[in-house]
């Protein structure tokens, strides 16, 4: 059994307010352990938290201790034993399968002007309107065409693309084992199963370089299967937090806004600035894979851990004024897309998206936009707003 401190979480106030209820938790704790060593274990979820940006920085690289491969782990028992979950011989091997798709090369000299295409054409829509949810009527849209861009997946249609995405992380999150929540997950991983598999000898030529095309030439079908849903559902739900996030944030404080229009505010600093500070993906689980001993906790074998990203980000080591929106802020200290082995293989198509395309264009079509109504977020595993809805 760890020695580490214990302590209770309200778990319906973890899907409300995780900062908050995390706050509140590491409130507790003596000044000294909570600047060293924040771990601790929750009963409610069965599940050892880590919250220190330095301590998950350290051990997010020793994949011999915190390890990714779970073989009976919530994500891999729903989609199957995917990238994200084991590391075998070669941890980097389909990494490396998909590099070609998602370099920085591939982005700028393929992708973006298919996301500029897309997203100019979802604005000519938005046009005819005054009023709108930008979670619902644009950035939903948006991830869902980049998503049909680089996968490849172009029969499969946004709408069902945003619904595994969903169910995915509402399942994701299940760790009190409710079982309703799992059963409509099963439509969504049969339609992802059956659009994968449809016309795959085609895509099998010329010089396509989608994810699809790139697995299949080096996946087991089961990995490639597992690896299209993961891809569905990590980057649907992350684009589409992040873009709608971060343009909440922006409207809602006019000395950023003013600051933006005129270009002495970049988006990247917005962009920067929100996803370590709200957090789209909240934490990480991983499998204690030995015995060790850390800042005087130990760590037990076969038992989980969170590193909870969303806390961390917001350490107050680095961050002076975490709880404030302030994109002018040194961010060099951020771990918003992970660190090594576990560091985002989409950064580049999720940074061309939303800080050269998605930000810029729908700013810009609308300089008189203005939220109307209050913004609710919800999820601590996966964090995002509910509606955002804005006039102009």
């Amino acid at each position: 059994m760890s020695n580490a401190l214990l302590f209770g979480v309200d778990t319906i106030a973890l899907l409300k307010d995780p900062l908050s209820a995390f706050g509140r938790h590491a409130g507790k704790l003596p000044n000294i352990v909570r600047a060293s060593c924040p771990i601790y274990c929750v009963p409610e979820i069965d599940e050892m938290l880590m919250t220190n940006r330095d301590n998950i920085f350290t051990l997010n690289k020793e994949v011999d201790i915190l390890c990714s491969n779970q073989s009976d782990g919530i994500i891999t028992n729903l989609i199957g034993h995917n990238m994200m979950r084991h590391y075998g011989a070669d941890p980097h091997r389909e990494r490396k399968i998909i590099s070609l798709t998602l370099s920085n090369k591939t982005v700028q000299t393929d992708w973006a002007k298919q996301f500029k295409a897309a997203t100019q054409k979802i604005l000519t829509g938005l046009a005819r309107k005054s009023t709108a949810d930008l979670l619902k009527d644009f950035a939903i849209l948006i991830s869902g065409e980049a998503l049909n861009a680089i996968t490849d997946l172009t029969q499969m249609i946004r709408q069902n693309m945003d619904r595994l995405s969903q169910e995915v992380i509402d399942c994701r999150a299940n760790y009190t084992g409710d079982p309703e929540l799992a059963a409509p997950f099963n439509y969504c991983t049969a339609s992802s199963d059956a659009h994968n598999s449809d016309g795959i000898a085609g895509w099998l030529k010329g010089d396509n370089i989608s994810i699809i095309v790139q697995q299949r030439a080096g996946l087991s079908n089961a990995q490639q299967h597992a690896d299209a849903k993961l891809t569905i559902a990590g980057v649907q739900n992350d684009l589409r937090d992040a873009v709608a996030g971060t343009l909440w944030a922006i409207l809602e404080r006019n000395t950023v806004l003013e600051a933006i229009h005129p270009a002495t505010l970049s988006y990247l600093q917005g962009f920067q600035e929100f996803t370590p500070w709200i957090s789209p993906i909240g934490m990480s689980p991983r499998q204690i894979a030995k015995p060790y001993h850390y800042n005087g906790v130990d760590f037990v074998k076969d038992t989980r851990a969170f590193l909870v990203f969303s806390f961390a980000k917001r350490g107050e080591t680095y961050f002076v004024g975490q709880n404030q929106f302030d994109p002018w802020r040194d961010k060099s200290k951020s771990i918003h897309f992970g660190t090594d082995l576990h560091f985002c293989a989409g950064a580049w198509a999720s940074g061309a998206l939303i800080v050269k395309v998605a930000l810029p264009m729908i700013i810009d079509a609308f300089p008189s936009m203005r939220l109307n109504r209050f913004v609710e977020f919800n999820g601590w595993a996966f964090r995002g707003p509910l509606k955002v809805h804005v006039t102009w």
